[in-house]
């Protein structure tokens, strides 16, 4: 079964509470976590733009 921190988050006071501190505590109480995963971890090369404008250029294709 899959649980999202941040579900863990809407039902739980977890400030202050690391994701990884807590997947052991919870191996600790008998359970099994079998992975932590970072989403964002895989997004580090991610760049994200915002168009301001967009201007026909003449003569070509392009706008």
């Amino acid at each position: 079964m899959l649980v999202s921190y941040n579900w863990l988050k809407d039902f739980l006071n977890m400030d202050g509470v690391d994701p990884y501190a807590l997947a052991e505590k919870l191996t600790r109480s008998g359970v099994e976590i079998a992975s932590t995963v970072h989403p964002e971890d895989g997004l580090s090369k991610l760049v994200v733009g915002h168009i301001l404008t967009c201007e026909k250029i003449e003569g070509t294709h392009l706008n």
